[in-house]
């Protein structure tokens, strides 16, 4: 079916090449008070382009806990757009006390600590809705670990392989790219 990195595991986009918007660090700062509507600024710097990354918020949790994201991104063109979001914010009470703030996604409304903005993307939704992943996942795969450190199992899967077998052609493509690695 697809060709050399096509398939799983290991080539999404992860959470850390996008832009985290967590309500813990939010509320850290003191930009969530109960009763009140506050502003607050968040700044990320782009690993990749090290251009900053700015957003504002606007939270009110007087009645109806929520937060207005206001920021600008290109879309295809040479002017950039600003876009207003808005995303509620659920409050719960763990058992030892205090209070927890958490987003509720925009798209699926599902309960997060930590709304995304991929590269590229236009608004900020939860890791399942933008199917990213964790850097570790991209990296670990135990069957890749064992051909790596098992010679004879390569040896075995690489003569499949020949005899015209292409079920674990990829899985042995990335045992070969992990032992070149490790020879550089």
């Amino acid at each position: 079916m697809g060709g050399y990195g096509s398939g799983r595991p290991g080539y999404r986009i992860t959470t850390q090449a996008s832009c985290r918007l967590d309500i813990m660090t939010i509320q850290r700062q003191g930009a969530i008070e109960p009763g009140a509507c506050t502003q607050s600024t968040q700044r990320w710097i782009s690993t990749r382009s090290r251009q900053e990354t700015s957003i504002g918020l606007l939270v009110d949790c007087r009645a109806d806990p929520y937060a207005l994201l206001i920021y600008s991104r290109q879309a295809g063109t040479d002017v950039p757009t600003v876009e207003r979001v808005r995303a509620s914010i659920s409050v719960t009470q763990p058992h030892y006390g205090g209070r927890r703030y958490w987003w509720h996604c925009p798209r699926c409304n599902r309960r997060v600590r930590i709304l995304y903005l991929p590269p590229g993307a236009g608004d900020f939704r939860c890791r399942v809705c933008w199917c990213l992943t964790y850097e570790s996942s991209n990296e670990s795969d135990k069957r890749v670990s064992a051909l790596v450190n098992d010679p004879l199992k390569m040896l075995a899967l690489s003569r499949s392989a020949m005899a015209g077998s292409s079920k674990n052609i990829m899985l042995l493509l990335r045992a070969y790219d992990r032992l070149e690695k490790r020879w550089r």
